[in-house]
């Protein structure tokens, strides 16, 4: 699945289980292709009938189709033969139900040529034609001879020489006899004849013609320019190796020495007389330190990553003011290295140089030897080694192969580790040993320990109104952290050492911490719960270890933990138990464990400790440690209620019961239900009370119940959900007689309540036929909208077509004729009140003072006259600013450079509102304005609410506030300043990193009111840039005179500022600058309260419940943009 709602359905296959790719039906004819063999008459089969034969791991075919196939052209130099009669095989064969190009080894073709039989005496003759090797698949049509009939060519130029050799060996490696003769030439990659092992005799029957070698006899081996062959034969394994006609010819092989050469002749028995001719004395091993001197190589120290060698002082015979040395290594587990395998770097079995010199006269040389680190080495691996050193002419200085193994070190973390609990409430762990155990794996350290509930903590929850969703939580989960270096942190830690936390690590356990209790220190910051959480879990007592310690004798010990669940973890941990599991156990289950509670278990991996080691403590041979949380599961009657008791008082009831000892987790509640026992029809009426309301009452009352009998249950509410209900216990309510005094009662309280009735229907009734009074609602009630030069003629306005509708109005995209210019238009609905217009004309109004800067929306004008009002505005072509940024979610996000380019656009808009004493109130992306040319500018002052009106919050019957990107004290106490506009300018930078997310996401509007009153602010994105970070933390200082002002953001920004915004921005007009060099005539806008209030306080508003509330929707009802100026002792006076 995609998302929660998108899924790719796969098909449900109705195909035969032997078809592959699809089928047209059900049966084995019908399927596209066959997963096995398919027959003539194209079925899919898991064998081959009787009668045919499997060709090619594909098809059957009959027995005259497989004699009658050729054999591919590939083959046709190398020919099958029979043993006895010679004749070439050409055709395919049969053997064992299958039809073949060869027979495989210890059978032969049999007489018919149709067929293989057994070799006699179990070897087996395969005669092949003579071959000219170059390249892998050429040796490979030669694998399983054992005679050549003509010559073998070898001439291979390119390839690995591990691999070169190994293939060689494979396919050549049978081959006994060779009639004619034996070439080597350019040859690169051999280094050796070795895999010609079972090579005895050369008949030479026809060597190499005359005249090829410039000589005038015929040559039967030839070894020619091969750039890197340093031996010829274990001669000691051939002792009977035979040439039988013919010379020898070996020339130009550079490192081939000489010795080799004359003992491989004396071992053959070469008769014959060898000139300089036949062996070049001047052209074999000229390149190789065939006389070379040992060099006597010693180990003097190792470590898991080093290994150190000493090479002594050595007499050379040469004069040299300058000896070099080079140390050839390797790693070779096995031991099979040679000296002659692959010098190349890239090759998987290669040998690693390190090139050293050292001065021959050095006394500390002569005395000591020189010493030479090998560094970065593998642990716990066995390494190849020797020393020579560069070679003058044919002499130089070599040492033996020497093997050493390093030293082990701390094992890798584990692969996987996952835990969950079984059907039994046991804790099961599964693991993935280490990769690399870097040595001999011993065992694993497992530690388990209960995380205690904080009950006073969880039970501020009301749980009745705000109910668990129950989540399983049996399920294995990932481990959640390795252990890192350290970091200090003494939040509540014990030691100076603690781990690394990192953002993977606790921070699942940390979003729920209030679950569990932590010291107090814990609760500043997820950092510092997550350090806390880390120093608890590795600062806490282990009980005894048990080594070797058996399954069965493990389940059968009584883990006791503590079972105070009022202990605080900073005071009284519960003890964490440790055992030690064998290293080649995958997995371990947990035991007597508690049902339904929280663990957190650790595991390590140990190996064993080397007698070599200095350091044998446990972190130097355990793996880091992971982590992983596992609940237990419930134990589905852990919370049944025993008992229930009551006692009857006139009409109301007290109930209690025993509360389950052993709960699931911890009782957070409970859930009662009654009903009238004497009816047919029974209405049960179910009750919820959270365990605290139980606590205080010492049981729950049922009051105001009518005569008659009842019936009654109870079940608890634990954290792991709702328990079963105990039995119906029965109880009645007696009827009572109404005395006089009684009825007398009742019989006045209704009359007054009917007079009362009566009074309120009359005086509504005559409200209701008064002559209706327009009233506008305003700051300064001698307000009215006067027609100035903003005002344009309804004629010279041409409305295109619509943009958007909402509950204010709607806007349009229209032309203003006189200019010939495009803008937006936007309108009031044509039903809409003379309240509504004025309000719509007088944010028009505000438009009018704040047009003259760039980055703020321009007003082109005002139609006032006649029905529906327009107002005329810059066309901003590209939307809102959140509506643009979510767009680019889909394309190439914005660059750092854009996002601090939007935000000075932005901070210029609102420094000339600062500046201009205006606060607007709703500053947010969906207020800013994009045109064409991506430039974003401030605007709509109130008029888009409708458009985003889920971004908006009705608290109480308040008007709609934009809660998420008000500051606290506009929240808390109506105050509306630039400083409360810094506020919501860092929420517009947020939403500007995170691509318009919606702030505080996730939180209900409740929650968000009333976590930011309480200090909340949203956490900063990692992926911020630097710059915008600060501002982010200066905008959302707690006191507003602590916030930078929109001036000091902008000179903040100024390394940023290009000619281009310098040409245009508010910032660098003439006003601007004048106030920024006469700071002391400058006066920063500070938190003052909101006149409006202000006003208010005064009223008889203020005095009524939820008055504040009442005063918040008046002042978000009056707009929420203000020029605040002057205010007397006789009330607030300000312009709109």
């Amino acid at each position: 699945c995609w998302s929660g709602s998108e899924c790719q359905i796969q098909p449900v296959s109705h195909c035969h289980p032997l078809c592959l790719g699809g089928c047209s039906g059900p049966g084995p004819r019908d399927c596209n292709s066959c997963q096995r063999l398919v027959t003539a008459d194209n079925e899919c089969v898991e064998h081959c009938p009787l009668g045919t034969y499997q060709h090619l791991n594909r098809r059957c075919i009959t027995r005259e189709e497989c004699t009658s196939i050729d054999l591919p052209s590939g083959a046709s130099r190398g020919l099958r033969y029979h043993s006895s009669s010679g004749r070439a095989a050409k055709k395919y064969i049969i053997f064992n139900g299958t039809c073949i190009d060869s027979c495989p080894p210890g059978y032969e073709i049999d007489a018919a040529g149709t067929g293989c039989t057994l070799c006699a005496g179990g070897k087996c003759q395969k005669w092949c034609a003579g071959q000219n090797i170059e390249n892998i698949a050429a040796a490979q049509i030669l694998r399983g001879c054992t005679h050549i009939e003509g010559s073998l060519e070898i001439s291979i130029k390119t390839g690995k020489p591990k691999i070169i050799f190994e293939e060689l060996e494979e396919n050549l490696g049978s081959i006994e006899e060779i009639e004619f003769y034996l070439k080597i030439v350019r040859s690169i990659p051999i280094v050796s004849l070795k895999f010609l092992r079972n090579l005895t005799t050369i008949r030479g029957i026809h060597p190499l013609p005359v005249g090829y070698t410039g000589g005038g006899d015929n040559y039967t081996l030839i070894v020619i320019e091969n750039q890197n062959i340093q031996e010829l034969w274990d001669l000691d394994s051939k002792p009977n190796f035979k040439i039988l006609n013919g010379k020898v010819f070996f020339h130009h092989n550079p490192k081939l020495c000489l010795q080799h050469i004359h003992k491989f002749l004396s071992v053959i028995h070469y008769d014959k007389n060898v000139t300089n001719l036949e062996v070049g004395t001047d052209s074999n091993g000229d390149k190789f330190p065939c006389n070379a001197t040992e060099i006597d190589v010693t180990v003097t120290y190792k470590s898991p990553h080093i290994i150190q060698i000493n090479i002594p002082f050595l007499k050379i015979s040469y004069d040299t003011s300058d000896l070099r040395y080079v140390i050839y290594y390797t790693p070779d587990p096995n031991g099979n290295m040679t000296m002659f395998d692959d010098f190349d770097q890239c090759s998987e079995h290669h040998w690693t140089t390190k090139d050293v010199s050292v001065d021959p006269s050095d006394n500390d040389f002569i005395k000591r030897g020189l010493q030479v680190n090998l560094t970065h080495l593998e642990p716990n691996t066995q390494y190849a080694l020797y020393v020579t050193t560069y070679t003058i002419d044919r002499f130089g200085a070599k040492s033996a192969m020497l093997y050493e193994t390093t030293l082990p070190s701390v094992p890798s973390e584990l692969t996987q580790l996952v835990g969950f609990s079984n059907e039994n409430s046991d804790i099961v762990l599964k693991w993935e040993g280490p990769k690399k155990v870097n040595g001999k794996m011993k065992e694993y350290i497992v530690t388990w320990s209960l995380l205690r509930y904080d009950e006073s903590r969880i039970r501020l929850r009301n749980y009745c109104d705000h109910p668990i969703s129950y989540i399983s939580k049996n399920e294995a989960t990932e481990p959640i952290i390795p252990q890192v270096a350290g970091i200090e942190n003494d939040c509540c830690a014990e030691s100076n050492k603690r781990p690394q936390i990192t953002k993977d690590g606790f921070e699942g356990l940390c979003s729920d911490y209030n679950h569990y209790q932590f010291p107090t220190g814990c609760y500043n910051s997820p950092l510092a719960c997550e350090s806390c959480f880390y120093s608890y879990v590795y600062s806490q007592p282990f009980e005894p270890i048990y080594h070797g310690i058996e399954r069965e004798r493990l389940n059968k010990t009584k883990i006791m933990l503590a079972t105070n669940k009022h202990s605080d973890i900073g005071d009284e941990r519960p003890r964490a138990m440790r055992v030690h599991v064998p290293g080649n156990s995958s997995g371990y289950t947990i035991t007597n464990v508690l049902h339904y509670q929280d663990y957190l278990v650790t595991v390590r991996a140990c190996r064993e400790a080397h007698p070599d080691e200095l350091n044998r403590s446990e972190d130097s041979r355990c793996s880091r440690t992971d982590i992983v949380t596992v609940r237990t599961r419930k134990r589905e009657l852990a919370d049944t209620i025993s008992s229930v008791s009551y006692k009857v008082v006139n009409n109301t009831v007290l109930l209690a019961w025993d509360v389950p000892s052993k709960p699931n987790g911890m009782i957070v509640g409970f859930e009662t239900e009654y009903h009238h026992a004497d009816t047919d029809n029974i209405n049960s009426i179910t009750n919820c009370f959270t365990f605290s309301e139980y606590q205080t009452d010492n049981g729950i009352l049922l009051v105001g119940l009518v005569p008659g009998g009842y019936e009654f249950r109870v079940r608890a509410i634990s954290l792991a959900g709702r328990g079963p209900y105990t039995n119906y216990i029965y109880f009645e309510i007696a009827n009572r007689s109404f005395s006089v005094f009684t009825i007398l009662l009742v019989f006045a309280t209704l009359s007054i309540a009917i007079i009362i009735v009566t009074v309120s229907c009359t005086i509504y009734q005559k409200k209701k036929h008064r002559p209706i009074e327009k009233l506008f609602t305003s700051a300064n009630p001698d307000y009215q909208y006067v027609q100035d030069h903003w005002e344009i003629p309804r004629e010279d306005v041409e409305i295109i077509r619509e943009l958007g509708t909402g509950s204010f109005g709607k806007v349009y995209e229209g032309i203003l004729k006189a200019k010939n210019i495009p803008c937006a238009i936007k309108t009031v609905h044509e039903d809409a009140s003379a309240y509504d217009t004025n309000i719509f004309l007088s944010e028009a109004s505000v438009m009018k003072s704040v047009s003259a800067a760039y980055h703020i929306v321009h007003l082109l004008g005002v139609v006032s006259t006649a029905r529906p009002p327009l107002v005329l505005m810059e066309l901003m072509s590209l939307g809102d600013l959140k509506t643009y940024l979510r767009s680019t979610r889909e394309t190439k996000s914005p660059s750092t450079a854009s996002m601090i380019r939007m935000s000075l656009q932005i901070g210029d808009g609102m420094t000339f509102m600062e500046t201009m004493k205006f606060v607007h109130r709703d500053l947010a992306a969906r207020n800013c304005m994009v045109n064409q040319d991506g430039i974003v500018k401030v605007g709509d002052f109130g008029m888009t609410r409708d458009v985003y009106e889920t971004d908006y919050y009705r608290k109480n019957n308040t008007g709609l506030l934009p809660i998420r990107w008000m500051a606290p004290e506009s929240l808390k106490d109506g105050v509306f300043t630039s400083q409360s506009d810094v506020w919501s300018f860092g929420v517009v930078l947020w939403e500007i990193v995170t691509l318009a997310e919606q702030p505080y996401q996730g939180s209900s509007n409740d929650q968000v009111l009333h976590d930011v009153i309480a200090g909340r602010k949203l956490n900063i994105p990692k992926h911020s840039p630097e710059v915008l970070k600060n501002i982010m933390i200066s905008c959302w200082r707690r006191k507003p005179s602590q916030r930078m002002t929109f001036m000091q953001i902008l000179h903040s920004l100024e390394y940023y500022h290009d000619e281009d915004f310098k040409k245009i921005s508010y910032y660098y007009s003439q006003e601007a600058m004048g106030l920024r060099k006469t700071s002391n005539d400058y006066v920063e806008m500070r938190s003052v309260e909101d006149p409006l209030l202000g006003l208010a306080q005064r009223s008889a508003d203020y005095q009524k419940p939820g008055g504040v509330s009442l005063l918040l929707s008046k002042v978000r009802s009056l707009g929420k943009t203000e020029r605040l100026s002057k205010i007397d002792e006789s009330g607030p006076s300000f312009d709109c």
